[in-house]
């Protein structure tokens, strides 16, 4: 799965050819920022206690979360 950073630089390279925006500081920043967004949303989810009781969570914690959704297509 894409995040909408990585969507966003894929149109814009479209647009600027042959411009590597994915080997940016400016392309690192808003992946770190969005990851971020994704594991504060992920937090809040966990303490709004919307989990029945004994329901079991899909994922132990962020980072196989993060790991499982994202870092698979980086390979």
């Amino acid at each position: 799965m894409k995040t909408a950073v990585e969507w966003l630089v894929d149109e814009i390279e479209k647009v600027f050819v042959n411009q590597d925006i994915k080997n940016t500081k400016v392309f690192e920043q808003a992946k770190e920022m969005e990851k971020e967004q994704h594991q504060e949303t992920f937090k809040q989810s966990r303490s709004a206690n919307i989990f029945k009781e004994n329901m079991t969570p899909a994922w132990e914690s962020w980072e196989d979360y993060y790991n499982e959704t994202f870092k698979q297509q980086e390979q």
